[in-house]
């Protein structure tokens, strides 16, 4: 996707969701071509965007937000891993997303169904529960077209997942990494 949005001597500015205290920053960052600067912005819950601020506090190129701002302008890559299925209101957070105007959204590990939307109770350890919801694949897609974005790449992770717990018709095989790119022309 870098290569996709990357010209030469241009800033790419990414804005990573759930993206924890940049590992996903310091691989990209490793692998970028030395005339390419990055403009990389984490959004965490509060506690990690202090450590990962205080942690790369010598570097220019990363910062830790824990409120989206009303706008992001200049936005080419809007990045969520395995996040968004702790979202109920979805397309509510993603609509404020696409109302950024990124050039690409990308999903990786995103937790398709083919049925109707739902959530199930993931539990962390003993006090920890979440609601973990698995988002019907067609109302994503159209909730996302309807938006501005257009599928361009999908694929399947290898992992599969032991959902025996689950009825058949609500399990899910394998997540998926989706990549979707900004209409150039909007209806």
């Amino acid at each position: 996707l870098i290569s996709v949005t990357q010209k030469k001597g241009k800033k790419i500015r990414i804005l990573d969701l759930g993206g924890g205290l940049g590992n996903s920053y310091l691989r990209l960052k490793n692998n970028l071509v030395k005339n390419n600067s990055l403009d990389y912005t984490v959004f965490e819950v509060e506690n990690v965007s202090q450590a990962g601020n205080s942690f790369f506090k010598e570097e220019n190129s990363i910062r830790f937000i824990s409120a989206l701002p009303d706008k992001f302008p200049g936005l080419d890559i809007v990045f969520l891993k395995s996040m968004l299925q702790y979202i109920e209101d979805y397309k509510t957070f993603l609509k404020k997303l696409c109302e950024y105007k990124p050039g690409h959204i990308f999903f990786v590990h995103f937790s398709a169904v083919d049925v109707p939307t739902y959530a199930s109770l993931q539990k962390n350890g003993v006090e920890m529960n979440f609601a973990y919801w698995f988002i019907n694949y067609d109302e994503m897609i159209n909730f996302m077209y309807s938006n501005g974005y257009t599928l361009i790449y999908k694929s399947k992770l290898f992992r599969t997942y032991d959902q025996s717990n689950f009825p058949e018709s609500h399990r899910m095989e394998r997540a998926f990494n989706l990549l979707f790119e900004k209409n150039a022309i909007e209806g």
